[in-house]
């Protein structure tokens, strides 16, 4: 009788030392942001300001939840062939005073959000004739690129948000068609969380600069917001 009073105790106190310790232990989020400008956080004067990613680290550091935080591999001329060699030669960096690398961060990740392949595109296109029958063909190329890039980081990691593009007045209508159509082909992609930003940014209160692709401060605030709305509630069951 005794030892089962014993086991009694044991099997109701697992639960409660798992409280306790969950609650002594609540920073345990890492949120990785991979990418171009977009992610860097880029402001609609083309300096680095607080992006889509910082104001997600806010909210999280606020609510006691958040582990680290990473924007190291977000650069304004990232591409995606570029962010692909930094996980193939598994580049190092110094985040948050230690020295880490990309393929380590990745693992350790709760979520990572990227956008990228603005730049291919921008690139190819600039490139190119621009025929519409040539920039279906661009659009698949970059796509295509943005599989393998998954497949690689799928190795460490399958937990990945990507923010989608938006048009703008800066570019003409065939590379805001490209933008579109990317944007469809990224949406239609397995096992990634897709994030809209076209239907609500482009050309509106956001963006304040004509001469300049990037939001401003709302902006930011704003796909923030979209983000959290897809993956709040399941960052907080990690």
């Amino acid at each position: 009788m005794h030892k089962i009073i014993k086991l009694a105790v044991l099997i109701l106190s697992v639960p409660i030392i798992f409280i306790i310790y969950k609650g002594n232990n609540k920073n345990y989020i890492n949120i990785t942001i991979l990418g171009d400008g977009l992610s860097q956080g880029i402001n609609s004067y083309e300096t680095i300001d607080y992006g889509y990613g910082d104001y997600l680290k806010d909210y999280y550091q606020n609510k006691n939840l958040l582990k680290n935080y990473s924007k190291d591999f977000t650069k304004s001329d990232m591409s995606i062939e570029m962010l692909n060699s930094y996980i193939l030669m598994n580049k190092k960096v110094n985040s948050n005073n230690k020295k880490d690398n990309i393929k380590h961060i990745l693992t350790e990740s709760s979520v990572i959000i990227m956008s990228i392949g603005l730049n291919d595109l921008l690139y190819k296109i600039t490139l190119s004739n621009q025929k519409i029958s040539t920039i279906n063909n661009i659009v698949e190329e970059v796509y295509n690129d943005l599989k393998n890039l998954l497949k690689e980081i799928n190795k460490y990691n399958d937990k990945i948000c990507i923010v989608g593009y938006y048009e703008s007045k800066k570019y003409n209508y065939k590379m805001n068609y490209a933008i579109t159509k990317y944007n469809e082909l990224i949406k239609s992609t397995e096992n990634i969380i897709y994030i809209d930003t076209n239907s609500y940014i482009k050309d509106s209160k956001y963006l304040e600069n004509p001469n300049s692709y990037y939001p401003n401060t709302k902006g930011y605030q704003q796909i923030s917001s979209k983000i959290l709305s897809k993956i709040g509630k399941k960052l907080e069951k990690t």
